[in-house]
């Protein structure tokens, strides 16, 4: 499957290649305007079918967040807003949400309201679908700030700066636990920062642009989650 915005900036299109080696032929079966003045710039999580085959389309535009589900058969005519009060800002609308599929099918997006305030909303993967906000105390988050989520197993890993330039990441597992400093220093932090979708080898992958000035330099840097001995506790190492 691949998801896009088409040359307009506008219309969301899926495609799905027969063939599992990828020799297949491409085919067109849905486009559909999400909003007309869409920020062009803004990505679209796409999340893969689940044990009964229902997919998920979430996209920005216009200060919103919206959905748009396949039931594994036909994508739905409509989007439906689920997020009204995301930052309203071009920066913030491109880098200010982030989402991931955790392994019990639970679709968990993370996005940065108006407010400056991290929001974390669930998704259960069954029909019909309702969102659960939960629980988060990131507050006085700028136009600036940049977040990406990774997930291990059920457990979720957010990395974000605070417009200091700096990375900062949180575990989920439950409750959002403690603050941790991944970048100390303040070199200037250059459009989005990225990591891996899910953990590799007990590793989570994080990946940025700094600089002041071109060229810039692109930074790779990680944690590595440990796994305890019985009654011990998770080991962080970066």
């Amino acid at each position: 499957w691949i998801v896009s915005y088409d040359a307009t900036g506008n219309d969301v299109i899926s495609q799905n290649n027969s063939a599992s080696d990828g020799s297949g032929t491409w085919t067109l079966l849905s486009t559909s305007r999400l909003i007309a003045s869409d920020n062009n710039h803004s990505h679209i999580l796409f999340v893969p079918p689940d044990t009964g085959q229902t997919m998920l389309l979430i996209a920005y535009g216009n200060a919103n967040l919206s959905q748009k589900l396949n039931d594994g058969t036909v994508w739905a005519t409509n989007w439906t807003s689920i997020v009204t009060d995301t930052g309203t800002t071009e920066a913030l609308a491109r880098n200010g949400w982030s989402g991931v599929k955790d392994t019990s099918n639970q679709v968990n997006i993370i996005y940065i309201t108006s407010a400056g305030n991290l929001k974390h909303i669930q998704r259960a993967g069954t029909t019909p679908w309702g969102w659960s906000t939960i629980s988060s105390d990131i507050t006085g988050l700028t136009s600036h700030t940049k977040c990406t989520l990774a997930v291990n197993g059920t457990d979720l890993y957010l990395f974000y700066d605070k417009g200091d330039q700096k990375i900062y990441y949180r575990k989920y597992d439950g409750s959002w636990g403690s603050e941790s400093n991944l970048k100390t220093d303040t070199t200037t932090i250059q459009g989005a920062i990225s990591c891996y979708e899910s953990a590799q080898n007990n590793e989570i992958g994080i990946v940025w642009v700094e600089g002041a000035n071109s060229p810039y330099n692109v930074v790779f840097d990680k944690i590595s989650i440990i796994a305890p001995p019985a009654g011990g506790q998770i080991i962080w190492v970066n």
